[in-house]
């Protein structure tokens, strides 16, 4: 469309990649694989898991990072975003009714006509609150200095990730399924933004191929770390000894927790790689505005139920060797993924259509006379007045990434 701001393709990619992350997490869960693995196949499962672990924190950090400029919120878009999370909504209720799939009550009725449904969408509700509240939380990020912000950012790093996973999640926290850790992330997001780390440090010395080799190299540590953690602690649970299978017990809990300290620095730096990247490309950016629909579809409360079982993922799975039983999750998931995506620019298409953005063009038309008037006094003006005022030089990942995670 006509003077729609183009993004930067890193950033869309990220948004494609997390959300074949979130789309391969919930195929492992969701289908109860997960919880029925054992041996080898869990272990390697563990693995997936563990670094799939990224994608809702660094959803949030991209729109700390584009919001946080910002002095209003975006209206429009937060009806749009409910407006797209109904129509799947609705969509899917009345197909699964007629289909008679499963039984339907009229509570169940009621509450998917409910425009917002805090039972089901629980990432979308908790960014439409934190979107909503985005302009009051950019007045603390520009009214601290970096100093302020960075120990402000820590002080939320300490009480929201550390002191939850020391000591069971005793704190204002749910292991970073509530808004309260979505702030925190935003606050993140917006310190990167505002002072970057490439730019920063000692990091600005080093060349960006380094760089980049030294992210990937603390995001696999950190993964791999988490893994040993987990099975260390699955280890000392089992000795008969209270204080130690209390540990064993805190470490295995903290392993897939989207507030725990690995997993925040780990979408930290996973969000650090994709700002090295330099990419622009027209087809990232198309197929990356279906991500909100590939999670709404994917994880609607009916399909859910029905496609898993539908693929029969869990006994598939199950019944080959480990290695082939991962090729063959990853397959589910790459299917699921692009059906979804399949599915949302089809909606797409047709919402523009309705829209009428692909108009004939129209007949080009005569001018009135009083423009040609207004053109010859235009001749007898002075150049300089003629010359455009120059404007104040605008943030140029502020132009290419206009808004933040979700975008139509």
């Amino acid at each position: 469309m006509e003077g729609k701001k183009e993004r930067l393709s890193n950033f869309e990619l990220m948004r494609l990649v997390s959300m074949f992350l979130i789309v391969l997490w919930h195929t492992t869960l969701h289908s109860t694989l997960y919880q029925n693995a054992y041996g080898f196949l869990k272990f390697l499962l563990d693995i997936i898991m563990c670094f799939c672990l990224v994608h809702v924190n660094s959803l949030v950090l991209v729109t700390g990072y584009f919001q946080c400029n910002k002095k209003t919120g975006n209206g429009d878009k937060v009806l749009k975003v409910m407006g797209t999370a109904w129509f799947y909504k609705v969509l899917f209720l009345v197909l699964f009714y007629i289909f008679g799939t499963e039984t339907i009550s009229k509570v169940k009725i009621f509450q998917e006509l409910m425009p917002i449904d805090f039972n089901n969408y629980w990432f979308i509700c908790n960014y439409i609150v934190l979107f909503l509240m985005s302009p009051y939380l950019n007045r603390i990020v520009n009214y601290c200095s970096q100093k302020e912000l960075k120990r402000f950012v820590l002080i939320l790093f300490a009480t929201l990730s550390i002191i939850p996973a020391i000591t069971a999640q005793a704190t204002i926290q749910n292991n970073g399924f509530g808004v309260i850790h979505f702030i925190f992330i935003y606050f993140i997001g917006a310190y990167l933004r505002k002072y970057p780390i490439r730019t920063s440090y000692h990091f600005k010395n080093i060349a960006d191929t380094k760089y980049r080799n030294l992210l990937i190299i603390a995001f696999l540590s950190l993964g791999i770390g988490n893994i040993i953690l987990y099975n260390f602690g699955d280890v000392i649970r089992r000795f008969n000894v209270p204080i130690v299978t209390y540990f064993g017990s805190l470490l295995q809990s903290q392993f897939l927790g989207y507030s725990s300290p690995i997993s925040v620095l780990m979408s930290v730096i996973y969000f650090l790689f994709f700002e090295t990247l330099s990419l622009k490309s027209k087809w990232i950016n198309h197929f990356a505005a279906t991500t909100f629909g590939i999670y709404l579809i994917h994880d609607n409360a009916f399909v859910r139920r029905f496609i898993y079982k539908f693929l029969n993922v869990n006994d598939t799975v199950i019944s080959v060797s480990p290695i082939k039983g991962i090729i063959a999750l990853i397959g589910y998931a790459v299917i699921i993924y692009f059906g979804c995506m399949i599915i949302e620019e089809t909606r797409i298409i047709l919402s523009n259509i309705r829209k009428g953005v692909w108009k004939a063009p129209k007949k080009k038309q005569t001018a009135p006379a009083f423009i040609y008037e207004e053109e010859e006094k235009k001749k007898d003006t002075p150049i300089k007045e003629m010359l455009p005022k120059k404007e104040k030089k605008k943030d140029k990942k502020e132009n290419e990434n206009p808004d933040s995670f979700i975008d139509f």
